[in-house]
This record gives structure tokens, sequence and C-alpha cells, in this order.
């Protein structure tokens, strides 16, 4: 048929360098060739790993700034609260940047004023097929 057509040619990964030639066929006849010019190449594994940047203090200084984490802390567990009966779409979600805003907060939490919610943080740490996991959970009573 006239017009433009693509083939994907997928081939395994070269073991030895070569210079394979590729031929395009129809009605018998060659319409096409290629000599394909191929290198080994290592194996590398890529680990992609979640990764977020605090700068705590570039906008205040680091007591104000954890500060108004923790101030956003108890903010994300009143609205957790408030939509815990809602549909799973419909609920509050939030992700905590960095561990040193969870650290601070839990260290302090003994201290804070009756009336503030009840907080258990569950952290855990684990080292399985050559990847970290970092696990927080904050669960509100």
């Amino acid at each position: 048929a006239a017009g433009i057509h693509t083939i994907r040619l997928v081939l395994p990964p070269a073991r030895h360098a070569g210079a394979p030639a590729i031929e395009l066929i129809a009605d018998g006849k060659t319409v096409s060739s290629l000599v394909l010019a191929r290198k080994p190449v290592p194996h590398r594994t890529i680990y992609v790993l979640p990764h977020s940047h605090v700068d705590v203090g570039f906008l205040f200084y680091q007591p104000v700034a954890i500060h108004l984490h923790h101030v956003y802390i108890n903010d994300a567990l009143k609205l957790i609260k408030q939509t815990d009966r809602l549909s799973p779409a419909a609920k509050f979600k939030w992700n905590i940047e960095s561990m040193i805003e969870v650290d601070g907060y839990l260290k302090g939490f003994e201290s804070r004023r009756a009336g503030t919610p009840t907080v258990m943080a569950n952290l855990s740490m684990r080292y399985a097929r050559a990847q970290w996991a970092l696990t927080a959970r904050i669960v509100m009573n």
C-alpha cells in the first residue's frame, strides 16, 4: 500500500561487536537493506528511589520553620479526622516531606497542651532485594 510504513525491529542485546545486514523483502525482492553496527553494552541496574529535598530554614530561621511544620502536621491530622468517614477518594491525603518534621513533632508531643489529638508513630526501615524502604505512618486516635 502507498504511504509511509514503520517497521519496529526489536533485537536482543549484542553479545559481540558486529554489523549484521537487515533486508526488507517483498514479493521475493529486496526492497530495502541496512547494515546495522552493533556493539555490546555493559549491563547496568539502575535503582530509582523517591527523594524529597527540604531546606529547613530556607525561608525562615530553622526554629520557626520547624514550628510551622508542626502546625502543618496538626492541621493535617485534624483534616484526616474530619474526612475519616468519607469515601477513600474523598479522604484527606498528605505526604510529610522529611523525617526531621516527624522526629521533632514526636519529641515535643508529650509537652503539648491537652486537647491535642493522640498520635502514634510507626516508623520502620527495611532492606530487601537491594532496596531501602522507609515507612512512616502517623495514626490518629
